[in-house]
């Protein structure tokens, strides 16, 4: 098999992201594949396949030649909580799909626009249990755990809230930026710069650790809210049949980029 596929590759990879440009997941895969690019001698591209909280990115990497180039940079919702979410996927994560590498997990970051009057997570679960039906919260799809977690924290707090999904995080921030949403749970790497200009206020993370880039913001745990502890992660992958020497080849050079 090694020799079958020495030449591997000898054309372009396409890198298809299962969301819309500018997002977290956007981001790593233009980094990581501009990376690969650079090792492996052909170009990377980057395909966004956005919409349905990433099944119609991933559908299109399971039913693709399994010939190395078609792989993905997939995030967990699409591999793990959608199959307990909807009654059928066109695909099955742990047939269809090759894990290549896990390139990265992280907490997500609740954030509030300006406008909403807490400073805390408590706070912020007072103010949307007194603004029943009034309080709006994004997410990059349905399923997705910024979906999830603000379905549990309007259950929690009888707060009847307004949930509005997005093909990406990216459009979901401009809103929330703009004030159309009250808050969202959103990647560190997405909502960084616009904490630190002001444009939005951070509370707590998701993760049992705070964020090394924003260490001054609590847990949930440590702001006294509980049942949010969670991170995402984000997997390269290719489809199931794809030969082992070129899965092999593919997590060698992403473990190699991702040290340098």
């Amino acid at each position: 098999a090694g020799s079958a596929h020495a030449a591997y590759p000898d054309r372009p990879i396409k890198m298809i992201v299962p969301f819309q440009a500018g997002g977290a997941t956007d981001v790593m895969a233009r980094v990581v594949g501009q990376k690969l690019s650079a090792q492996l001698g052909q170009a990377v591209v980057i395909d966004n396949k956005a919409g349905a909280a990433g099944i119609i990115g991933t559908d299109s990497v399971a039913k693709a030649p399994p010939d190395g180039y078609t792989i993905m940079l997939g995030l967990s919702n699409s591999l793990m909580t959608n199959q307990f979410l909807y009654t059928k996927l066109p695909y099955d994560a742990q047939k269809d799909l090759a894990m290549v590498y896990r390139i990265a997990m992280a907490p997500l970051v609740l954030v509030v626009n300006p406008s909403v009057p807490a400073k805390t997570g408590p706070e912020l679960l007072k103010y949307v249990a007194a603004n029943e039906g009034k309080v709006s919260h994004g997410s990059y799809g349905i399923g997705a755990y910024p979906h999830l977690a603000g379905a549990h924290m309007s259950l929690t707090q009888n707060a009847d809230m307004v949930h509005v999904a997005y093909k990406g995080g990216s459009p979901a921030l401009i809103d929330l930026i703009a004030g159309r949403l009250n808050f969202m749970l959103l990647n560190p790497l997405e909502v960084l710069p616009h904490v630190q200009s002001g444009k939005l206020k951070a509370l707590a993370v998701t993760g049992e650790k705070r964020a090394p880039m924003l260490p001054n913001v609590p847990t949930m745990a440590e702001a006294g809210v509980t049942g949010f502890d969670a991170s995402v992660w984000w997997v390269l992958m290719a489809p199931a049949k794809t030969p082992a020497d070129i899965v092999s080849k593919l997590n060698a050079e992403t473990l190699k980029a991702l040290a340098d």
